[in-house]
């Protein structure tokens, strides 16, 4: 009697480690899985980070080559500031110049109007001068 006892107690616990195995391999092939999810996971991260890293470098190249365009640009804006600076100093120099030419042209009028009056008087006085001498040759 006490042999079965122990013969079924055996079987119970047999089939208790059988079902604890089964469970076990369950747990086993479930946690398989998720290994290999999570591998998988692990290396789309990887991408993720190569890709981030790369687009982090193409990024960081231009902004360099933006700042490298921007002190271009400055420089070229201060050069056009200086020409604009300069040409404006020329416009007044020619302004000023332009002004004296024309006081100089008005002057100069005034000495040919003055000059012309100077040659009428004197042709009039020479042809009085030939009259006086004409009639003194006549007498």
């Amino acid at each position: 009697m006490k042999t079965e006892s122990y013969v079924m107690k055996t079987e119970s616990y047999v089939m208790k480690t059988e079902s604890y195995v089964m469970k076990t391999e369950s747990y086993v092939m479930i946690t398989e899985r998720y290994v290999m999810k999570t591998e998988r996971y692990v290396m789309k991260t990887e991408r993720y980070v190569m890709k981030t890293e790369s687009y982090v470098m193409k990024t960081e190249r231009y902004v360099m080559k933006t700042e490298r365009y921007v002190m271009k640009t400055e420089r070229y804006v201060m050069k056009t500031e200086s020409y604009v600076m300069k040409t404006e100093s020329y416009v007044m120099k020619t302004e000023r110049y332009v002004m004296k030419t024309e006081r100089y042209v008005m002057k100069t009028e005034s000495y040919v109007m003055k000059t012309e009056r100077y040659v009428m008087k004197t042709e009039r006085y020479v042809m009085k001068t030939e009259s006086y001498v004409m009639k003194t040759e006549s007498m």
